[in-house]
């Protein structure tokens, strides 16, 4: 429902999850407003609510992270929301009114419906105007992310210098020296072992520990055991069914952006490429793929050859869903302009889902539904049963089907388990009552539907080795130390010989050609040091620190090599994607910088 950013502007959606959070960290301050109880945070002049981030969080259980994640999301759209406005962009009542009567899940017989314009508003507890205030900012937000950093390319030229240095071969082997050969060169002063010790006593410092069991209650699993009738599936299917059987069409496009400043001639000059390109099609249409790659400015489609996949309609912006929603199966049409440029369509496929087709679909969002709605009953019985069987999880593993899990050693501050790695676990199975008394702790919420509780099997309290102990220890820990600096005065005496150009009549392990993108499995800053090296005279020799010891490279040729089409559109993806990130994070950390952002720190808290 109401799907904000449109399905072909893919850069818009990477974006908008890249946009964040600078201001997080820098110039926020906490505040206590006793006159708006109901306030998280203000950003500027405006409020954000607990209900708007109860918008952001969705169904999720209100874990502090999560909690945090939904804050920095609405503070991120305020802010873009701002600047849009700040420098004169808005969303026209017109525009608005399209966005909702075009949306596709509102319409009936191809037409909107009030009706169910009604239900929507009723389902999502909000008034009309309520909706049109967040869209709004949701189209607005999308006007300045695209109008901004989403408009730029990588230039052809910088992609073309990338391809070479990743096509890049070089023929390399090696000779490795191993630190264990060095070993019984060391030689270490009788008191050194005993200085150390004196010196790091912490190290030999074991923490207070404890071994547990657990069962874990998931929501997600406790929702596949929910019942679901076909006669449930059949109403919903009714009730929603101009949405869920609603024709789609498979899509491809080329777009020739255009400033959204851009002068008559300027988009004029831009047109006329598209025409050239239209006719290219017309003439070759099974090279769509290759020309998309070729230029279209998209670059979350252009890499996949100008695919959309199916998109509904109502899901791109009026101009192109009218002309995609418009063609044949096999149609080429264009160009069409919208607010972005000028697109080149092509249609692949029509489709509509059928009941059967759609009817998993359905009965899984019934069963998350269900799931959702008795959820909170299934955790009061849960709590029940560890509180009145304080002395055992089998009672409640055994109601709801869980297994009982074991643990390695926890300390206070660490636990292996990804699961028990929880602050508020640890601090549960250190507390008085689970670790002295052996009781079972309450259930204790990990977010995202999922509760955990634990019991105590085993204890042991912090201890601290004694140097008698700890001597044959330390002892390894130094000689090994010492080794490793022999063997690298070796292997640096080694790597400048050889580039002196001294004889060399030593056996080398063949590693073939690599490149930076066919390594042989080599360390990246092994790969890094071979390709820094300068191959005007060769060979060339080179070291590297390595698990196993020094490593010396010898490079004996090196040659340009061009990359594979599939290579070349991973390389181009991975650029974009680059690029993106880079722009993204400099102008909205610009914007953050020059923001006022204030969090009631007591009034989030309490949103558990």
């Amino acid at each position: 429902m109401f799907a904000f950013a449109e399905k072909y502007n893919t850069v818009l959606k990477v974006l908008l999850g890249l946009i964040a959070l600078s201001f997080v960290v820098v110039g926020v301050e906490s505040y206590s407003d006793a006159d708006s109880p109901n306030d998280v945070a203000r950003v500027g002049g405006e409020h954000i609510t607990r209900q708007d981030l109860a918008r952001y969080l969705g169904d999720k259980q209100p874990s502090p992270a999560l909690r945090d994640q939904a804050l920095e999301a609405a503070i991120a759209e305020r802010i873009r929301v701002a600047h849009a406005r700040d420098i004169g962009m808005a969303v026209s009542d017109a525009e608005l009114a399209a966005r909702i009567a075009g949306e596709a899940s509102l319409q009936e017989n191809g037409k909107f419906s009030p009706k169910l314009y009604e239900r929507f508003l009723q389902a999502q507890s909000m008034s009309s105007s309520q909706l049109e205030t967040r869209l709004r900012q949701d189209l607005l937000s999308q006007q300045l992310v695209v109008g901004t950093v989403g408009s730029g390319f990588m230039p052809q030229f910088n992609l073309d210098r990338y391809a070479a240095l990743f096509g890049e071969e070089r023929a390399v082997s090696q000779q490795l020296l191993a630190v264990e050969d060095y070993k019984s060169r060391v030689a270490l002063p009788a008191d050194a072992a005993r200085k150390y010790y004196d010196g790091h006593v912490g190290e030999f410092a074991t923490p207070e520990q404890a071994r547990l069991e657990y069962v874990i209650l998931s929501q997600q699993e406790q929702a596949k055991k929910i019942p679901i009738s076909d006669a449930d599936i059949q109403k919903f299917y009714e009730q929603n069914k101009t949405q869920l059987s609603a024709e789609q069409r498979k899509v491809r496009h080329i777009l020739l952006s255009v400033d959204a400043k851009a002068g008559a001639a300027d988009k004029a000059k831009v047109k006329a490429q598209a025409d050239d390109l239209l006719k290219r099609l017309q003439q070759t249409p099974e090279k769509f793929a290759d020309l998309a790659r070729q230029y279209s400015q998209d670059p979350g489609s252009a890499m996949q050859g100008g695919d959309l996949g199916y998109v509904g309609r109502g899901m791109m912006v009026p101009a192109f869903d009218s002309a995609a929603f418009s063609m044949k199966k096999g149609e080429l049409r264009g160009p069409v302009e919208t607010q972005y440029g000028f697109h080149i369509l092509a249609l692949d496929d029509v489709k509509v889902q059928s009941f059967e087709e759609v009817k998993p679909q359905i009965e899984s969002q019934l069963r998350s539904q269900k799931a959702v709605a008795s959820f909170q009953g299934i955790v009061d019985k849960f709590s029940d049963l560890l509180y009145q069987q304080a002395g055992t999880l089998q009672a409640a593993a055994k109601e709801f089907g869980l297994g009982v899990q074991q643990s390695d050693w926890v300390s206070r501050n660490k636990a292996a388990d990804a699961v028990l790695n929880n602050p508020k676990v640890l601090e549960a199975v250190f507390s008085d009552d689970v670790l002295k008394k052996k009781h079972n702790s309450e259930a204790i919420d990990l977010g995202n539907g999922n509760m955990v509780a634990v019991r105590v099997l085993d204890h042991r309290p912090g201890s601290t080795m004694s140097f008698e102990q700890a001597q044959s220890q330390i002892v390894a820990k130094l000689t090994l130390e010492e080794a490793k600096k022999l063997m690298q005065k070796d292997g640096q005496a080694k790597v400048a010989e050889l580039n002196a150009a001294k004889l060399d009549s030593s056996t080398w392990k063949d590693l073939g050609r690599i490149s930076r993108l066919n390594a042989a499995n080599l360390p990246h800053d092994t790969v890094r040091a071979l390709f820094k090296v300068s191959t005007a005279k060769l060979p060339a020799y080179v070291g590297v620190d390595s698990a196993e010891g020094y490593v010396v490279y010898k490079i004996t040729d090196a040659s340009a090599g061009t990359l594979s089409a599939d290579k070349m559109v991973q390389l181009q993806q991975t650029l974009e994607r680059i690029r993106l990130e880079t722009e993204a994070k400099a102008y909205f950390g610009q914007l953050a910088a020059r923001q006022s952002v204030e969090i009631n720190k007591k009034n989030l808290s309490q949103m558990q």
